[in-house]
């Protein structure tokens, strides 16, 4: 038996927030990008096919994790010539450096010039000015689920195949994401 966290659904309940802001243009930051274990990106690639607009690969960045990702993307992110109006961002810390360099660096605003989702919606993110949309990790869905397998195993009230528990992260809009 596992439970595991919907990383795909997350990416992809960002990206469906960013298009029906009306964004056309999304980037996406995720740490190990490349890494054949890697699906997240598949997330933002079914929210762009339904919409049916075009990837654009250079606005896919890779990086670190945490907090110098989110410096790495804010690199790559104004190294480019043509912007997304958008981006995705693995994790809230990433996000917070990622606004901060932007806005040091360019003197870009959120969400004013660039929306920003994050993801883990970690207890800062509903304080942060501005407060971040992010798709939050379900701690307690997890363990819930957990939980029950478990106790099920050990009464012996389940004694079948390995059973598998997606748990899917809730979107939390809030001031990070606007219209274009």
């Amino acid at each position: 038996d596992y439970v595991a966290i919907d990383y795909v659904d997350m990416i992809y309940q960002a990206a469906r927030h960013l298009l029906d802001l009306g964004h056309r243009s999304i980037g996406l930051f995720i740490p190990g990008l490349r890494h054949p274990l890697e699906t997240r990106l598949g997330g933002l690639q079914e929210a762009l096919k339904e919409a049916g607009i075009a990837e654009r690969e250079e606005w896919y960045f890779d990086g670190p994790y945490f907090e110098a990702g989110g410096e790495e993307a804010a690199e790559q992110f104004l190294a480019l010539k043509q912007r997304p109006t958008s981006m995705i961002v693995a994790n809230d810390s990433s996000a917070m450096v990622f606004t901060n360099r932007i806005g040091l660096r360019a003197g870009l605003r959120v969400p004013q010039d660039v929306s920003v989702v994050g993801q883990d919606d970690m207890p800062g993110a509903r304080y942060s000015v501005p407060a971040w949309t992010t798709v939050s990790h379900p701690a307690e869905d997890v363990v819930r689920n957990v939980e029950e397998l478990l106790c099920s195993r050990l009464d012996g009230s389940y004694t079948k195949e390995p059973r598998h528990v997606m748990v899917r992260g809730r979107l939390q809009v809030r001031e990070s994401a606007d219209r274009v």
